[in-house]
C-alpha cells in the first residue's frame, strides 16, 4: 500500500521523536539513496522521428546530428518501442550505410545539410527493427519522420519534488467538466489539487487539472459502468477492477486542460496516467520499499543523541538495501541463463 511522507514520518516518530519536517527531508533523501543504488526508478521518454534528422534544443533530448541524446539521468535500458512494436539492441556502427563524418541528412536524398551546418551519421529512411547505444546516444538502423519512439529506462532519481508517478487509470467521458477519472492508487484526498496527464498513441499529451477525490470505485453509490471516450464501449466497473493490475481504483473528478473528446481514444485496457508533482505527497518508488525508508530517517535523526538506536536502524537499512541488490542479481542471473539456454 502506498504511503505518504506524513504517514512515514508518523511511523518514524514511534522510534524516535524529531520534527516532521526533518523526517520528511530525511525520507526523501533515503528514497534517492535507495532508488539510485538499487536502480528502482524507471522513467519514460517519447521521441519523434522528425527530430532525428534535425538540430534540436536540449529540452527535446536531441542534438545536431543523427541520434537522440540520452537523458542525463539515464542508467540502463528497460525497453524501446517504435509505433508500439518492441525493438532489440544490435550493433549498428560499422554497417555500410551507417557512416560518420558525412553531412547530416538522409541516405539517398538530395536534402543533405552542408558541412557548414554540422556532421552526423547517415541512416536509411524506414521503420526501425533494432537500435544501438553509442557514446550516450541512441541510434536506429533506419527511421522515418513519422516514427514514434517510446524509450523506457532505469534512471537516477533526483531529490526534487517535481517528479511524476505513473498509475493505471480510466476516464468516463461526460462531455463536459468535471471529467471522471478512475486511478489505480490507494491514496485519496492526499492527491487533491494535483494534475494528471497521459500521452496518446499519436504523441499528443492530454492533461486533467485539480484532482478531487470522490470515493472508491467499488462503492455502490458510483457508476456501474464506464463509457470510454470515442469508443461507445460500456464496461462493467467490477470487471475492470478485476482485470486491472491494481485492486485499487479510486474515483476522482478533474478539469480537462485539453480537448479529450476529439483525439483521445481510450481502450478497455488501462492507460498509463502520470500524476504530476506526486513527490510532494509521497515516494515515487514501489510501495514495497516505502517502510525501508524509515530506517534511514531514524538512523540519521538519532545519530547524535542516541547512537545505539541510530546504529541499529542503519544496520537495518543496509541489510534491506543489500537484500534488494541480491534479489536483482539473482533475477538477472536467472534471465541470462534462460537466454543462454
Amino acid at each position: 500500500m502506498e504511503k505518504t511522507w506524513k504517514a512515514l514520518s508518523d511511523r518514524c516518530q514511534l522510534f524516535f521523536d524529531a520534527p516532521d519536517g526533518l523526517y520528511i527531508e530525511l525520507l526523501k533523501e533515503a528514497e534517492c539513496d535507495l532508488a539510485n543504488k538499487c536502480s528502482l526508478f524507471t522513467t519514460r521518454e517519447f521521441y519523434s522521428g522528425t527530430s532525428y534528422f534535425a538540430s534540436m534544443s536540449s529540452t527535446n533530448n536531441s542534438v545536431l546530428g543523427l541520434g537522440f541524446a540520452l537523458p542525463q539521468n539515464y542508467k540502463q535500458v528497460v525497453a524501446v518501442y517504435c509505433d508500439g512494436s518492441p525493438l532489440v539492441r544490435k550493433t549498428i556502427i560499422g554497417e555500410d550505410y551507417f557512416r560518420v563524418n558525412e553531412s547530416q541528412g538522409r541516405t539517398g536524398q538530395t536534402d543533405e545539410l552542408s558541412s557548414e551546418q554540422g556532421f552526423g551519421i547517415l541512416t536509411r529512411v524506414g521503420t526501425p527493427s533494432y537500435y544501438d547505444i553509442v557514446d550516450n546516444r541512441i541510434y536506429f538502423n533506419q527511421i522515418s519522420g513519422t516514427s514514434k519512439i517510446d524509450f523506457i529506462y532505469k534512471s537516477n532519481l533526483p531529490n526534487v519534488d517535481l517528479i511524476a508517478k505513473s498509475v493505471n487509470g480510466y476516464v468516463k467521458y461526460s462531455g463536459s467538466d468535471p471529467r471522471n477519472l478512475y486511478l489505480g492508487t490507494t491514496l485519496t484526498t492526499e492527491l487533491n489539487g494535483l494534475s494528471v496527464n497521459y500521452v496518446h498513441g499519436d504523441g499528443d499529451i492530454f492533461k486533467f487539472d485539480n484532482l478531487q477525490y470522490q470515493g472508491h470505485m467499488g462503492s455502490k453509490s458510483y457508476p456501474t459502468d464506464l463509457t470510454l471516450i470515442n469508443t461507445g464501449v460500456t464496461v462493467d466497473h467490477l470487471s475492470i477492477g478485476s482485470n486491472s493490475s491494481s485492486p485499487y481504483l479510486n474515483h476522482f473528478q478533474a478539469t480537462a486542460d485539453t480537448d479529450d473528446t476529439v483525439n483521445a481514444v481510450l481502450e478497455t485496457s488501462p492507460i498509463e496516467f502520470k500524476i504530476q508533482n506526486y513527490r510532494t505527497v509521497g515516494p515515487v518508488i514501489s510501495p514495497d520499499y516505502h517502510l525501508d525508508l524509515c530506517d534511514y530517517a531514524v538512523y540519521m535523526a538519532s545519530a547524535k543523541t542516541n547512537p545505539i538506536l541510530s546504529d541499529k536502524h542503519k544496520m537495518n537499512f543496509d541489510k534491506n538495501l543489500n537484500g534488494i541488490l541480491k534479489d536483482d542479481i539473482d533475477k538477472d542471473l536467472s534471465f541470462t541463463i534462460k537466454e543462454e539456454i
